[in-house]
């Protein structure tokens, strides 16, 4: 993220890097829910009466 050919102050890139794992720690464990598959009656369904 922060390789850039401008020297950067190190003020700037520590913060910048921290800033950087401190969001890679948060979103580790994100997930994206995709549609939730719905069922349709067919002919294999066991119907109960």
């Amino acid at each position: 993220m922060i390789e850039n050919p401008q020297p950067w102050p190190d003020a700037l890139r520590r913060t910048l890097t921290f800033i950087e794992r401190v969001l890679l720690y948060r979103f580790r464990y994100d997930i994206e829910v995709d549609e939730i598959q719905t069922i349709r009656p067919g002919e294999f369904d066991i119907e109960i009466e």
